[in-house]
């Protein structure tokens, strides 16, 4: 009998046990761990090239349409600050073909005028000539810097080509003084002025009084000869 009672008690702690457990609710999945790519970022490095877009290669001209360039610098080597650097440039370019200064930085130099001619041709060849005024504002050690020259073939082909970087040098005034100072203020000192005008005045009555006495005299004497 005990052993009936036993087999039952057991049985009905299972059962009771299987139900708690399919009441209970379902444990929370836990969260993915995150992801090593950034959002947005490509999957594959295929995806990824396709996104970069190459750069554009630098445009050079024809050797037949390339102008052959001359620079010449006056003064030749340096100028003093304030100065003006006379810079001109020479492109002997292909018939057809045009030239023009670019717009750019003269740095260390300041632009303070440009002017730009074209010779007549000569056979197949044009010279185009710039002449620019630089000031030399800093005094330093600093080069010329190149000077980019646009040019525009008689096909539509646009280019651009440097003047070589020239050595330049702008001088100070006060280089010979290693510790130039401003003078001292220097006190005034009187200034004496001879004052004529009563010697001019005394002259110009002397001079009346003799003109009336040689007057006076002058009418005495034809008053007697009567």
């Amino acid at each position: 009998m005990r052993h009936v009672l036993a087999r039952l008690v057991c049985a009905a702690w299972l059962a009771a046990a299987t139900v708690a457990r399919a009441d209970a609710p379902a444990a929370a999945p836990h969260p993915a761990a995150p992801s090593a790519t950034p959002q947005g970022a490509a999957a594959t490095p295929t995806a990824a090239a396709a996104t970069d877009e190459p750069s554009v290669p630098e445009k050079t001209l024809p050797p037949e349409h390339r102008p052959q360039l001359h620079v010449t610098l006056d003064p030749a080597r340096s100028v003093h600050s304030g100065e003006v650097l006379h810079l001109q440039i020479t492109a002997d370019a292909l018939l057809g073909d045009d030239v023009t200064v670019s717009e750019q930085t003269f740095a260390p130099f300041e632009v303070h005028k440009k002017r730009a001619r074209v010779e007549q041709p000569s056979g197949r060849r044009q010279r185009f000539v710039f002449d620019l005024e630089l000031l030399g504002l800093e005094p330093s050690d600093k080069p010329v810097p190149p000077i980019e020259l646009r040019v525009v073939t008689k096909d539509g082909f646009v280019a651009s080509v440097k003047t070589p970087e020239l050595p330049y040098a702008v001088r100070s005034r006060l280089a010979n003084e290693p510790n130039a100072q401003p003078k001292l203020e220097t006190k005034p000192l009187p200034v004496m002025q001879d004052n004529w005008w009563p010697v001019y005045l005394a002259l110009g009555v002397l001079a009346v009084a003799l003109v009336a006495g040689l007057t006076l005299l002058l009418q005495r004497y034809l008053r007697n000869r009567k």
